[in-house]
């Protein structure tokens, strides 16, 4: 019942702020298909408030792929991104599955403009690894921009 409850939230935007910390707690509750499911449902909010988006960045590292699929995936339908947002995609880089990977480029790629702007940060390492990534997704995708 609980994970219908929150597939319809889901379905619903923009939701009152305290349906969203509702949601950005059951992100913490111990059945990681109702963290799975609250994640994808704040994922169809145009906005984020911080506490989401801290929420968020903690299940980069969760150890299920699916969560780490999630958490990158809602953090880039956001319009902006913190750079403490940006940091835990780049790391996400280094991720043992493929699939997270190709996700993380695609999102870093969609907020290039706030990527580029803390370059600086990054060490030669971490830009190559987020370009090979993201040529390897592209390579594939013939509609995508820079198709080789």
């Amino acid at each position: 019942m609980q994970r219908r409850a929150i597939d319809a939230l889901g379905k619903q935007s923009p939701l009152p702020a305290s349906t969203l910390e509702a949601l950005i707690a059951l992100m913490e509750d111990p059945d990681w298909e109702v963290q799975r499911r609250a994640v994808d449902a704040l994922g169809e909010q145009p906005l984020l408030p911080a506490s989401a988006l801290e929420a968020l960045i903690a299940l980069t590292k969760d150890p299920h792929i699916d969560m780490r699929l999630s958490a990158a995936e809602v953090l880039g339908k956001q319009s902006s991104l913190p750079a403490s947002a940006l940091e835990a995609l780049i790391a996400l880089m280094d991720d043992s599955f493929q699939m997270v990977r190709c996700r993380t480029a695609e999102v870093l790629a969609k907020h290039r403009w706030t990527f580029y702007g803390s370059l600086p940060k990054l060490n030669r390492q971490q830009i190559k690894l987020i370009y090979t990534e993201y040529l390897l997704t592209q390579r594939f995708d013939r509609g995508a921009p820079f198709y080789i």
